[in-house]
């Protein structure tokens, strides 16, 4: 993978529903709305909480290498333009990564 130290949690404060196996945001700060088709929303249900470490891009693409059959490349390039949004809208806040020792981050462990 890449060894992005960029990680991401769930921003405070936002409120989640689920329509149709598909996930609605709201952004606190000014209450707009962020949908999510399925990929967003198991990427949004793989994001920890506000006050944890956060993840890295390369971690959701390993999670999502797993159920979806698409280039690491590209599933890369199209998780890291939703974080990007996801943080814009305010539903998602860059966050410390967690420490990782090398197994873990070559997947050795687990």
């Amino acid at each position: 993978m890449t060894g992005q130290s960029v990680c991401f949690t769930r921003a405070e404060g936002v409120a989640a529903a689920e329509i149709d196996g598909e996930i609605v945001l709201m952004a606190p700060a000014d209450r707009r709305c962020f949908g999510l088709n399925r990929t967003g929303t198991q990427v949004w249900e793989l994001l920890p909480p506000p006050d944890s470490a956060g993840v890295t891009p390369d971690h959701l693409v390993g999670s999502l290498m797993d159920t979806y059959h698409v280039q690491q490349s590209v599933c890369l390039a199209e998780v890291t333009q939703l974080l990007a949004a996801m943080v814009d809208a305010g539903v998602a806040s860059p966050a410390a990564c967690a420490t990782m020792s090398t197994d873990e981050e070559r997947g050795d462990i687990g």
